[in-house]
């Protein structure tokens, strides 16, 4: 039982450390926030939201797809929410244009790859912890 309670609880410390590693899950002035939270995808209302940002990131995307034309996202904080937003080359030469009118520093994110946190899930499940030793 306490082996499980362990895993378990290193599971969580994992999956809550890639949500916040990887702007999905935020916390900024005592505010829980949900990245996408009223789902704006197209580009035109991406840039009706731009006048309220008061943070930017950018960081690569963790994987590369053959099909996508998006390679990085874009993390905008407002007062209230948090948008995670695919963008290519020429999205955030935009986004980055309008964001120094606004003043608004953009900043440039590495997370750690998603293969170290996969590796992290496998060690958890693969290797006993606190094996008793007769």
């Amino acid at each position: 039982m306490k082996k499980l309670l362990i895993k378990s609880l290193c599971f969580v410390v994992i999956t809550l450390t890639l949500l916040f590693d990887y702007r999905i899950l935020q916390v900024k002035e005592n505010r829980v926030m949900l990245a996408n939270f009223d789902k704006r995808s197209s580009w035109n209302e991406v840039y009706d939201v731009l006048g309220d940002v008061r943070n930017a990131e950018i960081y690569r995307k963790p994987y590369k797809m053959n099909r996508s034309d998006y390679d990085y996202y874009v993390v905008f904080y407002t007062n209230y929410n948090l948008y995670n937003i695919k963008a290519s080359e020429l999205d955030l030469e935009r986004v980055e244009n309008m964001l120094r009118v606004e003043q608004v520093e953009v900043v440039e994110v590495k997370p750690i790859d998603l293969w170290f946190y996969g590796l992290l899930y496998v060690m958890v499940i693969v290797f006993p912890i606190m094996r008793k030793v007769e």
